[in-house]
């Protein structure tokens, strides 16, 4: 039968935890992967990402979080961020603009 099919397509949705840092993640997949794998394949992983009170902004975290964000931003993929608090929510969107403003 070629008529159309009226169901609607498959969709999936994945979800991964890591504890670690995303830039340590992505280095262990790029040693794992062999010679030909890029760095772009590597951003084609995943669709965005998601960092649940991250603490970007706090004053023992910020520099920790440095390449993950680069990678993040470098990925021109959504970020959805949560935080504890709005003080904590404006430590973070500080050190965000501070970076957006250093890649232009």
């Amino acid at each position: 039968d070629n008529s159309p099919s009226l169901q609607r397509p498959i969709r999936e949705l994945s979800m991964n935890f890591h504890s670690s840092y995303l830039h340590e993640v992505v280095l262990k997949i790029l040693k794992a992967q062999p010679q030909s794998s890029t760095t772009e394949q590597i951003k084609n992983v995943w669709d965005g990402f998601v960092l649940f009170n991250p603490g970007l902004g706090h004053p023992n975290l910020s520099k920790q979080w440095k390449p993950t964000l680069k990678f993040l931003v470098g990925t021109g993929k959504p970020i959805l961020f949560t935080a504890h608090s709005t003080i904590d929510a404006k430590r973070d969107q500080q050190v965000l603009e501070k970076l957006l403003a250093d890649c232009d």
